[in-house]
């Protein structure tokens, strides 16, 4: 990355897009706005990346939860994707944190996601658990 400044709320939905999977699109869309609307996030801790090419390469929300400080939400664009970019912004979403006085941060992905797991390892974060997601229409 070669230039990092703070996110507006309103550039969030177009940088989370998945292509041809909506989805995948109306799930992310509906957590950023929980995470955007609850008192857990500080917008000034938001940060996007660019790649060298001057795009939005990744975007980071570091959050705090009631329990934990959490790595809140990390999103590649996906042409920037497998150039190192999550692992960066995990690391400075732990100094975001570390700096408003956390003591353990934690964050997660589905388990699916190999990249990401990935880029926390990288970061120095260990798994401790796996998870299972339900859902119900009503």
């Amino acid at each position: 990355m070669t230039l990092v400044r703070p996110a507006r709320p309103d550039e969030l939905p177009a940088l989370v897009e998945h292509p041809g999977d909506p989805e995948r699109n109306a799930a992310t869309r509906a957590y950023l706005t929980q995470l955007l609307d609850s008192a857990c996030t500080r917008p000034e801790w938001w940060e996007l990346g660019y790649d060298a090419d001057g795009t939005v390469a990744v975007i980071s929300l570091p959050a705090e939860n009631p329990g934990f400080p959490v790595i809140g939400f990390v999103g590649v664009a996906p042409a920037h994707r497998g150039k190192g970019y999550a692992t960066s912004v995990v690391i400075r979403g732990t100094r975001v944190l570390v700096a408003a006085g956390a003591r353990e941060i934690r964050g997660d992905c589905d388990a699916a996601n190999v990249a990401m797991a990935k880029a926390f390892e990288r970061a120095g974060y260990v798994n401790f658990a796996d998870r299972l997601e339900f859902a119900r229409a009503l």
